[in-house]
């Protein structure tokens, strides 16, 4: 079921996932983060699955996506082909996975709009 949209919102959010989910699972991971994303900005929401890593990078350069998740290796490879990328590691890696958990807990992180300039803060929730 799709959450209702204010009817002011006339403009949509592109986010675009990998193929490497596969297709059934990426189906029903798009329409659950469409329907998190419409919720918390508010507008109406596309979440497309990209046929490959490549499209996937097109699309963030050509426009025809605004944001997109992806693995570590495939946002380095995007990034040399001049997509901004706003992580480039994970959050809390430590020496140890005992230090990285005690690390996780009580830590607060730092929203993308604080993190990188340019970023609105309507991207924040996501």
């Amino acid at each position: 079921m799709t959450p209702q949209v204010p009817s002011g919102s006339r403009h949509s959010f592109r986010f675009g996932l990998p193929p490497s989910l596969g297709s059934e699972t990426a189906r029903e991971r798009a329409e659950r983060l469409a329907s998190f994303l419409q919720r918390a900005l508010g507008k109406l929401v596309e979440v497309n699955v990209a046929t490959s890593y490549e499209t996937l990078a097109k699309d963030l350069l050509s426009g025809r996506a605004d944001a997109a998740w992806a693995p570590p290796f495939v946002c380095a490879r995007m990034e040399a082909m001049g997509v901004r990328v706003l992580t480039g590691g994970r959050l809390f890696k430590r020496e140890t996975e005992m230090a990285t958990l005690k690390a996780v807990v009580g830590h607060k992180i730092v929203p993308p709009s604080e993190a990188v300039p340019g970023i609105p803060k309507s991207l924040d929730p996501i």
